[in-house]
């Protein structure tokens, strides 16, 4: 999970790729998922993709920092309260980038998964959530949602969380601070 973090934090402070190739072939397990879905049929490449470089070229930054934050959640012997943790972290992000879709532009869609996903980073490491976010580079928007609960992302958040509580109420109220109609949230949820 520390190297992970480390990853994150040099794709987030924009490092150059030749430095993230670097971090990359720490992790052999990771290089080779990353080639392998490249090469795949469902990506359809004219050309097989063979290094670490052209990889993160066609892979790009956003989405790279999505497949780390995803990861950073994958557990190696999970019990029952980890897939739920797993569970209720992605189903966070996914809310919130789908809510997202009609209110920001599409660069930043990715940046609301991460935040719905983070949100949970204190459960994860067992740490608050400062002290969690201190060691990764976030943009300031994605860290005020989620250490202050201020900023552009923070409505869709409270969207995403009422949805998980279940509470109708909290619902209604904060869809309607995000400027989302209840048929989106509904539309969300079920996604």
């Amino acid at each position: 999970k520390l190297h992970l973090l480390h990853l994150l934090n040099l794709v987030q402070s924009e490092a150059e790729t030749n430095e993230l190739a670097e971090g990359l072939k720490q992790d052999p397990m990771l290089t080779y998922r990353i080639l392998r879905y490249l090469n795949s049929a469902a990506v359809g490449l004219y050309q097989p993709i063979s290094s670490i470089d052209q990889a993160l070229i066609m892979l790009g930054r956003q989405r790279l920092a999505r497949w780390l934050s995803v990861l950073l959640f994958s557990v190696k012997d999970p019990d029952f309260g980890d897939w739920l943790l797993v569970e209720s972290a992605l189903s966070r992000g996914r809310i919130m980038e789908l809510l997202g879709k009609t209110l920001f532009p599409p660069d930043e869609h990715d940046l609301l998964f991460i935040t719905g996903v983070f949100s949970k980073l204190d459960r994860l490491l067992h740490a608050p959530l400062a002290e969690a976010l201190d060691r990764i580079h976030l943009p300031e928007t994605v860290r005020a949602a989620l250490l202050e609960r201020r900023g552009p992302y923070a409505p869709l958040l409270a969207v995403a969380e009422a949805g998980e509580a279940y509470d109708h109420t909290a619902i209604e109220v904060a869809a309607q601070i995000a400027g989302v109609t209840p048929d989106r949230v509904n539309e969300a949820l079920l996604a």
